[in-house]
């Protein structure tokens, strides 16, 4: 037998069944293993010298193009792998490509593969978030929606599944099961091209409860990096609140403590929010 490697690791191939299934019935297919030079037309002149010889020897794990071949965004998937030092800079190098040909990308790793939304694959919402978000910037283009309207996942109020999280806090917190509603989330870069979101809900007075979540940096117009992960670290609380009410044994943190854990994360801080802690 010839001596052949798989095209895919069985979590690309994952990914790749993922965006399959999220595609059924659109004009689109799924390519896997392409080569960023035959998807993107790369002009020197506009890359450094790294970054175009970069460009011609890399691959996208997955590309997603319309019926007519033309590409529309790409897929990586990124496994543990890509916190190492080499993987990082190859990362980045993508990323500056891609952003500089102004084409989509869509970072994935294990926190997002796996990742179900109140019975809803997340994958399979971020691939129909993206069209959508295609269809209202041609609404745009058509006038139908005024140009200085911009684009905001959030107002997709029948799209948009964590909104149910934040509406069940609130209810608890009428029926008392909560002290305050409202969350303290920060969000913070890390070195490894990652956004870190923690989200603290005071649950009893002085005792809170954290979700945190990790997400790749990816390049995806229908929702940024920093706004999935903060929206997956409050359903990360959330999960916790709920088996909190419930009388499960829940670790919760002193406001000192939840001081204390804010304060050596703010020197890399890219957002902060939610009420001020006390």
């Amino acid at each position: 037998m010839p001596k052949v490697r798989k095209l895919l690791n069985f979590s690309e191939g994952a990914t790749e069944v993922k965006i399959k299934r999220a595609l059924k019935g659109m004009p689109y297919r799924v390519l896997p293993a392409v080569s960023l030079s035959e998807t993107l037309e790369i002009d020197r002149n506009l890359l450094s010298p790294e970054q175009f010889d970069y460009a011609l020897k890399t691959s996208f794990d997955i590309v997603v193009i319309h019926e007519d071949t033309t590409p529309i965004f790409a897929v990586e998937y990124d496994g543990p792998v890509h916190s190492r030092n080499r993987k990082i800079k190859n990362d980045r190098l993508k990323a500056e490509i891609c952003e500089i040909c102004e084409f989509p990308l869509l970072r994935i790793d294990d926190n997002l593969l796996h990742a179900n939304i109140l019975g809803q694959d997340l994958i399979d919402w971020l691939v129909n978030l993206y069209f959508l978000c295609e269809e209202f910037y041609a609404m745009q283009e058509r006038g139908e929606i005024s140009q200085e309207e911009p684009w905001y996942f959030g107002s997709l109020i029948d799209y948009n599944p964590f909104v149910k999280f934040r509406g069940a806090v609130h209810i608890w917190h009428q029926k008392g099961f909560v002290y305050d509603p409202l969350p303290h989330h920060m969000i913070i870069k890390t070195e490894d091209n990652c956004y870190y979101a923690i989200s603290a809900f005071e649950v009893k007075k002085g005792h809170w409860v954290i979700g945190e979540t990790k997400c790749r940096a990816s390049l995806f117009p229908a929702i940024t990096s920093s706004e999935l992960s903060e929206e997956l670290s409050m359903v990360a609380a959330f999960i916790k609140i709920k088996q909190f009410i419930e009388g499960h044994s829940i670790k919760t943190i002193s406001t000192d403590e939840l001081k204390v854990r804010l304060a050596e994360l703010r020197p890399k801080m890219v957002l902060c929010g939610g009420r001020a802690i006390p």
